[in-house]
């Protein structure tokens, strides 16, 4: 819970935030994630047909190891050549913050190209961008309040970037306005059928993917992350040049792109291998993905 300075009116936070029903390390298993392993292999199993064994394996990313560190500014890289659709990621998402049905905090977008018997098929892993200049912030009409992060103060609304880059929420300041979830360009905010916001309870709250903040916050990558079982996600510290994210990003420049960068929000998910002509604009990236570009959000 977070404690208030009573000489600088700061509200200090600690980097992790534990709650009663966070997963419990035993034997050097997480149990919720080793029933989501399940819940992936099972769902997995329906892709027999069109996958191989070796496919099913569990992730091995680069930084697979529990030891996540403090980082400058997070970010995520899809190599979309290795992402085959399974949505292992959606599910395992689906498990960590038990996300109502018919919304997603992240998912994977199908599309078909072609006319039979000329067909091929493209996925598109979609989430929120945690946006350097994210319009959610700035849209927020909630009143800042001081915070501490890491020896770092930073004013947070109801939807704020604390200083690692992360875009991320709080229920309890929340309005329930949802002008957050129509200034997204990437359409990755929802309105919870179920949730209520702190500030107005006759109004519902909103949800959104927030990096698994209580995971990285204990050194562990998200859970898209660690399940993912063709290793297309890597997380990790975009200002760290040693960084296994920063070194294939810097390698592949001329093939990595943010989407809808024209926006001028500054995206911090980027994919590696998506180009212009695979994807058509749209104004909802759910029903039809953008290419890179587009008109900017401030013009």
């Amino acid at each position: 819970m977070s404690k208030s300075d009573t000489n600088t009116g700061i509200i200090k936070e600690p980097a992790s935030t534990p709650d009663e029903n966070e997963n419990i390390q035993k034997d050097g298993i997480v149990r919720t994630d080793f029933l989501k392993k399940i819940g992936v292999g099972l769902a997995a199993t329906s892709l027999l047909p069109l996958c191989t064994s070796s496919l099913l394996a569990t992730s091995n990313s680069p930084t697979n190891d529990g030891g996540l560190k403090p980082a400058g500014r997070w970010g995520m890289l899809v190599d979309l050549n290795r992402c085959y659709g399974c949505k292992a990621c959606a599910i395992a998402c689906k498990a960590e913050f038990d996300v109502r049905l018919g919304v997603y905090n992240s998912n994977v977008i199908e599309y078909e190209h072609g006319k039979y018997p000329k067909t091929t098929r493209s996925f598109l892993p979609w989430l929120c961008n945690h946006c350097s200049d994210a319009p959610c912030v700035d849209v927020c009409p909630a009143d800042p309040v001081k915070k501490n992060f890491n020896g770092k103060t930073y004013d947070a609304k109801a939807t704020y970037k604390r200083p690692d880059g992360m875009v991320l929420y709080d229920q309890n300041r929340c309005l329930g306005c949802h002008a957050c979830v129509e200034e997204c360009p990437y359409k990755a905010r929802y309105v919870d059928p179920l949730l209520r916001a702190g500030e107005e309870p006759d109004n519902q709250a909103i949800g959104k993917c927030t990096f698994c903040q209580h995971r990285v916050d204990r050194g562990l990558e998200p859970s898209c992350v660690n399940t993912c079982p063709g290793n297309a996600r890597i997380f990790g510290d975009l200002d760290d040049p040693n960084a296994a994210i920063s070194k294939i990003i810097k390698k592949n420049k001329n093939r990595v792109k943010g989407l809808k960068e024209g926006y001028g929000t500054h995206p911090n998910v980027f994919y590696l291998n998506l180009f212009e002509d695979t994807y058509t604009h749209g104004s909802d990236i759910r029903n039809n993905a953008p290419a890179s570009g587009g008109q900017n959000r401030k013009a």
